[in-house]
């Protein structure tokens, strides 16, 4: 987990003892989902995700895993930490500002500093993939590296480009938020980073 973060002058979790316990980024990750900043309700639940499951059913329709459709949202995230949704892949899921508690996007600054941090963090970890969901987090990325390449979230190329730390390569991909847009087939964006190896 990241130990240290840049000042920003924005309002700041409170009363949460671990905030980065909510970042799931497993030692050699497969794809690593990386949203915004926690929900109001993710962090009463300590669970992301925990609303409803807009995000689980699109990474099952993208074959992700399967079977899950009964299970509450809430229950979905223990799950993916504890490695029993896809056998074959090591999936992990974080904010890339897991400390802001500001729910509207636009009012989020992210500074490049925080990007390097958490690119550091994933190359520590060893992750493959890293899914970027929702303009704001592409953007930020596409900006503090510009070797990424980022046009729009609508775009169907949606692979970015790689990012080498050290020796180790991290390839990035942009996809439509889960929930609150009207990109349609969003399950394409996350079957493509699915399947690239």
């Amino acid at each position: 987990m990241m130990e240290t973060f840049p000042e920003m002058r924005i309002k700041y979790t409170r009363n949460i003892k671990n905030i980065n316990a909510m970042n799931h980024i497993p030692q050699d990750a497969d794809v690593l989902f990386t949203g915004l900043n926690p929900t109001r309700q993710a962090l009463r639940d300590g669970a992301l995700f925990s609303h409803d499951r807009s995000f689980w059913n699109l990474l099952e329709r993208a074959g992700f895993y399967a079977g899950t459709g009964n299970i509450p949202a809430a229950e979905m995230y223990p799950l993916l930490v504890a490695g029993k949704l896809d056998e074959h892949l090591k999936i992990g899921l974080a904010d890339l500002l897991p400390h802001i508690d500001e729910q509207h996007a636009a009012n989020v600054r992210v500074e490049p500093e925080f990007v390097h941090a958490y690119v550091q963090e994933a190359a520590r970890k060893k992750v493959k993939r890293i899914g970027l969901m929702g303009d704001k987090v592409a953007s930020a990325f596409a900006k503090a590296y510009p070797q990424l390449t980022y046009n729009s979230i609508q775009d169907k190329n949606n692979c970015m480009g790689k990012i080498m730390v050290g020796n180790h390569a991290i390839i990035f991909f942009s996809l439509p938020f889960p929930n609150n847009n009207s990109i349609p087939n969003k399950e394409a964006y996350y079957t493509i980073l699915k399947n690239n190896n």
